[in-house]
């Protein structure tokens, strides 16, 4: 019914009927006015959270969001479809695989969803998919007006699956882009395979753990152990 829903209504609204949508239907206030995330990223957006904090999972998550690789990674692959619905969020996990050690790798994966899909099967009641979906719509109403951000959530254990995060579009350096100078990069000559790979519904990635002799900072190790990670 969800699928349904997004696909024959919501997909066509305005932004400014999307923001009254959001508003007809009654939710708590504090669903809506959650803090800004005060994470070190780059670029202009309002970062907010994805995950809370308090657990070794959400402390693990916010560290690797803390990477440049990580956030730039995401960005090129939300930015590169010129249309993608208006809902979509891009939902990070780790791979299966043993946990690196120190000047390993560590293997993440990219996967594009609609805001409705997530969570679903999770054991979430209605009264608390409706809080979250109308915040949601009403933040996405409210930054439909330009392309310098995108939504991110997470898929691990002990992470809330309904839980979004607003993260800025960033270069491999780290450097505050919109989604079309990220998609110009991209259609360069000589970048067709990373194009495709971008473009596609799954990519996969792998970050440094730890600090190797070329000086890349990778995540700190004491992290590894809140990812869960299972072979």
């Amino acid at each position: 019914v969800a699928d349904e829903q997004l696909r024959t209504v919501f997909v066509k609204e305005r932004p400014e009927e999307l923001k009254r949508l959001g508003q007809m239907i009654s939710i708590p206030k504090e669903a809506l006015d959650e803090p800004p995330w005060v994470g070190g990223g780059n670029g202009g957006a309002e970062q907010s959270p994805a995950v809370s904090t308090g657990s070794i999972e959400a402390e693990a998550w916010e560290a690797l969001f803390e990477l440049t690789a990580v956030r730039s990674t995401a960005s090129f692959f939300a930015a590169a479809r010129s249309e993608t619905p208006f809902d979509e969020v891009v939902v990070l996990s780790a791979t299966r695989q043993k946990a690196p050690f120190p000047g390993g790798r560590l293997h993440l994966e990219l996967r594009r969803r609609r805001r409705g899909q997530l969570g679903v099967g999770a054991g979430f009641s209605v009264q608390d998919r409706a809080a979250a979906d109308a915040a949601f719509l009403v933040r996405q109403a409210e930054t439909t007006e330009g392309e310098e951000s995108f939504h991110v959530a997470v898929d691990a254990p002990g992470i809330p699956p309904t839980s979004v995060r607003q993260l800025a579009f960033v270069s491999q350096k780290g450097v505050g882009k919109t989604a079309k100078q990220l998609r110009d990069l991209l259609s360069k000559g000589g970048r067709e395979d990373l194009l495709h790979m971008y473009f596609d519904d799954v990519a996969e990635f792998s970050v440094l753990v730890g600090v190797n002799i070329s000086g890349e900072v990778g995540l700190d190790p004491k992290h590894v152990v809140g990812l869960s990670l299972t072979s």
